[in-house]
């Protein structure tokens, strides 16, 4: 958030992005994109697919490219299934 509130402040576009993460940390990445929709205008938040098991119960959606977040805002209401 502090890298985004300076590029903010300087009036400067920024991307979100990840790597391998579960979808609980995507979808908090997802929440601070969708926070600040004037400076955060690219978000490549789909490294989920690339899990051959998707460990995490509810959280973000990628369908089509638009990234759809959950209807509650507790993220502690994403949780890991167990194995």
């Amino acid at each position: 958030m502090k890298i985004a509130h300076i590029a903010q402040a300087a009036d400067i576009r920024c991307m979100v992005g990840c790597m391998l993460e579960t979808r609980l940390a995507l979808t908090a990445a997802a929440h601070v994109a969708a926070a600040m929709p004037r400076t955060i205008i690219f978000a490549d938040l789909d490294g989920m697919n690339s899990h051959t098991i998707d460990p995490v119960v509810d959280g973000m959606t990628v369908k089509a490219g638009r990234i759809t977040l959950p209807s509650f805002r507790d993220l502690a209401r994403t949780w890991i299934r167990p194995s």
